[in-house]
């Protein structure tokens, strides 16, 4: 009998903690996203175009977590910070990389010298959303354009 409340209360307090919002309804940003390109468009009209394939943003709850990725080593860099979501702007607050907290200046510069190939300059960035679906996502950041694909 002591064996069955142990279970009940179990399962009582395991249904009561969930990781979604809303009924269930977490939004089209859940998940994980590989960044495909980072496309600019110069003065001439013409479209140019960097592939991205070892760059990766997720997103739960209020969280963020961006890592780059080094195939050749099996290396990578993470940040990991909070994010809002609004009136088509995405913002990011990076408060942590390589699971140390950025707290001063030098902590700073490290973090944006590695942003760096993603042209994020500071550690708040403020994205426009352009496009946000189940599969595509396409930010705006300082002139230029980050195509997301959903992994999963």
């Amino acid at each position: 009998m002591k064996h069955l409340f142990h279970i009940i209360i179990l399962s009582v307090l395991c249904s009561t903690v969930a990781c979604t919002h809303n009924g269930g309804d977490i939004g089209h940003l859940f998940g994980q996203w590989r960044l495909e390109s980072i496309s600019e468009n110069d003065q001439s009209g013409n479209i140019t175009s960097q592939q991205c394939d070892t760059v990766f943003w997720a997103f739960q709850s209020n969280i963020c977590d961006i890592r780059l990725v080094d195939y050749n080593s099996y290396d990578y860099k993470f940040y990991t910070g909070l994010y809002k979501q609004g009136n088509n702007q995405l913002e990011i607050n990076i408060l942590s990389y390589m699971s140390y907290d950025i707290i001063t200046a030098q902590d700073s510069a490290t973090a944006l010298r590695h942003l760096a190939p993603l042209y994020i300059d500071n550690l708040t960035p403020l994205f426009k959303i352009n496009t946000l679906n189940r599969n595509e996502m396409i930010l705006e950041y300082n002139n230029k354009y980050y195509n997301f694909k959903k992994l999963n």
